[in-house]
């Protein structure tokens, strides 16, 4: 995954203060005096073919009074592994200092060669150094990551340029955009100006996918006196990624799809029995939506709309925090409403290393990071957006998955103590499904992942309808490839009935769809028909036609290794009837046909037998009745 990192571009000068007094001697006074310099950058990311950028940064300090001058520089740079790192003006090498800090190194200058004093004076200075902390490859993907500039002055001026080799290809996705883009040397040119980069970082990716081999572990207990089903969720597809189930063992009684869209593996355990369930399979990655936009209904968005245990969004300080931010921006379209939101739980929320140092891993949801923002988690920051999200009456839900990070510093990954991330996705009727990582986008320094995404988060559950995961994976590894297997859906029908049935006496059909490939069957239309007689769906929930061609259902998505059932009434019109017909079932370009013999219900071997045994039935209720009746004559009465 690509880095990013906090370039907080954080001078700090130590100023000479210059003061002509008696016998024209000068005193130097080393101050912070905001306001005195206006400092011009720029700098240059130039990124090679193995990924190593160097960095140049020519900066240009002019002063805005005549009694001071610099005489140290200090750049704050949200980077580990710096590399020939070196300061020199007109005159010739400067002094330099790197002091490692958490998460970040600094840089001392002395600017030691020459004092500049005068108004509208200007000193220039170069500082260089590499890294390969701002270039990544991961699988097919390169992703460069340069930080957010955050100016200490409102004076200060910022021109930046990153330049790429032409052979990485057009990214595929670049944040912000450039104001201009050029081919030189080789290398692909993208300018941008302060205002392009004072409020975010850039990202951009070189590549259109990523494809990853994963494996997945789950350890699942029934600890109960009886036995249970369980419900083990497994990677889905999603508008960012198709997924390919190579296998499931041990192998599942069923797979479904469940109302969030997560794949479910379904198990039975006996009691007191535990099991390792394994999954293994691959998965492409995109950096946009790859599905066709899927609108919700009123009633799908309503409910993910909903206060939940760890999603507060109808309390008090999740609302009133929501209407203080959105109270004079009515006219927003969603999109814009929940920037607001991931901008502000982004800069307010404080990841906390802490915790994850000291194993604390415990979930406090919404309400509680609202109320204590240093003590935060991916967890933390998703809850609150999901309820801010919701008290906004947007619908929102949380995402669980795998997210590449080879910087924990910068990406740090926090769920339950394992390789896991959480990020939150918000529901927009122009978009469909949209995610973003405000927990990334807070420890990264500011890179914008709510404009666009990246190539590295691997969705694996869906929290949307309830909050809480049933079983959270154990273990994961994802390796990235070069190619996705080939997906295909492989569907076996089976139709479950009677060779003979007779006029007259009930008979079920049974209609069995299995998809036996690697990646999961579309919804369609299936229809069971037959030349004369009559097929009734026991329910009828998907039934989409019932007319005398058949009956025409709408499947739902059936995962890979999963199978759908539904179950028919078959009925012959008249009793005497004996004929031969043919079940017809059909989906898509599959078809499998059933003859079936129907005869008269007088032919049934225990027709006579069953007949006069009702007659014998009936003969003798009425003989008693009429003993009874004579006996006991109506309006007699005895005492």
């Amino acid at each position: 995954m690509y880095r990013e990192f906090s370039h907080f571009v954080r001078k700090v000068f130590t100023l000479g203060f210059f003061l002509f007094i008696l016998h024209n001697s000068n005193l130097i006074f080393p101050v912070h005096a905001e306001g005195e310099f206006q400092t011009t950058y720029n700098i240059t990311y130039d990124v090679n073919e193995l990924g190593e950028t160097l960095v140049n940064e020519n900066i240009i300090l002019k002063n805005l009074t005549d009694k001071f001058y610099p005489s140290n520089f200090s750049l704050t740079i949200g980077a580990f592994k710096l590399d020939g790192v070196l300061a020199s003006d007109s005159i010739g090498q400067l002094p330099v200092k790197l002091e490692n800090q958490p998460k970040k190194t600094v840089i001392n200058v002395d600017l030691i060669n020459q004092q500049i004093v005068g108004k509208e004076k200007e000193y220039t200075f170069n500082l260089k150094f590499k890294s390969t902390d701002f270039s990544t490859k991961i699988g097919n993907v390169w992703q460069i990551s340069i930080p957010k500039v955050n100016s200490t002055s409102k004076d200060d001026i910022y021109n930046l340029s990153v330049l790429v080799p032409v052979s990485f290809g057009d990214p595929a996705t670049i944040i912000p955009e450039p104001e201009e883009t050029s081919e030189i040397g080789g290398k692909l040119k993208f300018d941008y100006s302060q205002e392009k980069i004072i409020n975010s970082g850039i990202l951009a990716n070189f590549g259109t996918n990523q494809v990853g081999d994963f494996k997945i572990i789950f350890n699942v207990y029934n600890p109960g006196f009886l036995s249970k089903e369980v419900l083990v969720p497994i990677p889905p597809n999603t508008s960012y990624q198709q997924v390919i189930i190579k296998s499931i063992e041990p192998k599942p009684e069923n797979v479904i799809k469940d109302f969030d869209g997560n794949y479910q593996a379904l198990f039975r355990l006996e009691r007191n029995q535990f099991t390792t369930v394994t999954v293994t399979g691959s998965v492409n990655l995109y950096a946009s939506p790859i599905l066709e936009r899927k609108l919700l209904t009123a009633k799908e968005q309503e409910g993910y709309k909903t206060s939940q245990k760890f999603w507060e969004k109808d309390s008090i300080g999740v609302k009133v925090k929501v209407k203080e931010l959105l109270s004079s921006e009515s006219a927003l379209s969603t999109n814009e409403k929940v920037r607001v939101i991931n901008k502000y739980i982004s800069e307010t929320l404080a990841f906390d290393s802490e915790r994850i140092k000291s194993n604390d891993f415990a979930r406090l949801g919404a309400l509680a990071a609202l109320n204590n923002p240093q003590k935060s988690l991916s967890s933390e920051y998703t809850d609150l957006f999901v309820a801010m999200a919701r008290a906004a009456d947007i619908p929102a839900r949380a995402l669980v998955g795998y997210a590449y990070s080879n910087n924990l510093d910068i990406r740090p990954l926090s769920f339950q103590g394992t390789k896991l991330h959480n990020w939150p996705e918000y529901y927009d009727s122009e978009r469909g499904w949209v995610m973003v990582d405000p927990t990334w986008q807070s420890t990264s320094g500011g890179v914008d992942y709510f404009t666009f995404f990246d190539l590295n988060h691997f969705v694996t559950a869906i929290r949307g309808s309830y909050s809480i995961l049933s079983y959270p994976l154990d273990s994961i590894e994802l390796k990235f490839v070069d190619e996705l297997p080939n997906p295909e859906s492989k569907i076996k029908l089976n139709l479950d009935s009677a060779d003979l049935v007779y006029s007259g006496i009930p008979s079920k059909v049974k209609v069995k769809v299995e998809n036996l490939g690697n990646y999961e069957y579309e919804s369609k239309n299936l229809t069971l028909s037959a030349g004369r007689v009559n097929l009734i769906l026991s329910r009828e929930n998907n039934l989409i036609d019932g007319g005398t061609e058949g009956k025409v259902i709408k499947t739902p998505v059936i995962p890979p290794l999963g199978y759908i059932e539904y179950e028919f009434d078959l009925r012959t019109p008249y009793v005497w009837q004996s004929f031969d017909d043919v079940l017809s079932l059909q989906i898509g370009d599959e078809v499998l046909n059933k003859k079936i013999e129907i005869k008269p219900i007088i032919a049934y071997r225990f027709f006579y037998p069953v007949l006069i045994s009702l007659t014998l039935v009936i003969f003798s209720a009425y003989i008693l009745s009429l003993i009874l009746h004579l006996k006991f004559p109506k309006g007699h009465s005895s005492r």
